[in-house]
């Protein structure tokens, strides 16, 4: 658990512990401490984003997202190959720092590094799911309704 009391007050467990496996702080191999005993501590230090609840949410997120794995006793342990290496820690830095000097919005940033490592693996079509937004209901072309309707003396009968 991180010791940084600030780092919880402005980040939940799933951010905090993220970032710390993500970065190495938090070893591969290494235990995550039992949710009810992570929330009581954070609790105890005054932190109001780790109930116990919210814990658990983050511990599952994190398997959710190939950071941790289960041991045969279902504790949380971190993945071996969760761990960046530091030079795409560095990279991903170097791209923060130019995103910043430009003023560009972190959501352009992750978008077109989405989009562009879907390129580059081959992916010349990203999933539907890679698109944030509303879907047009009409469909991607014009849509005035007449078509569905045979009564309509415009639509042609054959």
């Amino acid at each position: 658990m991180n010791n940084n009391n600030s780092a919880h007050g402005r980040r939940g467990p799933y951010e905090v512990n993220a970032a710390r496996i993500l970065s190495g702080l938090t070893p591969a191999g290494t235990v995550l401490p039992p949710a009810r005993s992570y929330s009581a501590k954070a609790a105890t230090a005054g932190h109001p984003r780790a109930s116990l609840t919210t814990v658990v949410a983050a511990y599952k997120r994190l398997f959710t997202e190939n950071l941790t794995v289960k041991d045969q006793s279902l504790r949380s342990v971190v993945r071996p190959d969760a761990v960046l290496p530091q030079e795409v820690l560095n990279a991903i830095d170097t791209l923060l720092t130019a995103a910043r000097r430009h003023s560009s919005s972190l959501e352009h940033v992750i978008l077109a590094t989405r989009l562009k490592g879907s390129a580059v693996a081959g992916d010349e079509y990203p999933d539907r799911d890679d698109f944030d937004g509303p879907e047009d209901p009409r469909g991607p072309y014009e849509f005035d309704g007449r078509h569905d309707d045979p009564d309509d003396v415009d639509f042609p009968t054959s």
